[in-house]
């Protein structure tokens, strides 16, 4: 991966900025981050991956929460594809995992196939959709990138 710099104008969505050439660990992200009010999203149990950044575990944690996807990768996991997206919200290094084939994964799949797969700027954090599951009638929830203009 080569450093570059992308614009995408005055979007009210996600946006990108300076593509870093290697994968950042944890206090690379935080200081590349633009700074922003500190939310503790992580729980008690919350794992650290090799880079330090720490799990979350509960996605609705970041529901209205600001947010710069600093990476993420395609992981295949138990259940198929995974995203596995490295995070820095106010000064905390973090990740998620999200498979959903409509939500943050299909989401970001779709900004990657414009070049965009760093540094992406989403100050409205995540949105979720509450539904009843389609095959077992469970309540499930979906988790988005939100780029509301509203």
């Amino acid at each position: 991966m080569t450093s570059s710099t992308r614009s995408t104008g005055k979007s009210t969505g996600p946006t990108e900025a300076t593509i870093p050439a290697k994968p950042m660990t944890a206090a690379e992200a935080i200081a590349a981050a633009r700074k922003s009010a500190t939310h503790d999203v992580t729980s008690d149990n919350a794992n650290v991956d090799e880079l330090g950044y720490a799990r979350v575990f509960d996605k609705n944690s970041l529901v209205g929460r600001p947010f710069t996807i600093i990476d993420w990768e395609d992981n295949i996991e138990e259940f198929g594809w995974v995203a596995t997206v490295h995070i820095v919200s106010g000064a905390k290094a973090l990740y998620f995992k999200d498979g959903s084939e409509v939500g943050v994964y299909a989401q970001l799949k779709a900004l990657k196939e414009k070049g965009i797969s760093t540094m992406i700027r989403c100050p409205k954090g995540l949105r979720s959709s509450q539904y009843d599951n389609q095959y077992d009638g469970r309540p499930t929830t979906t988790f988005y990138i939100d780029d509301n203009a509203a």
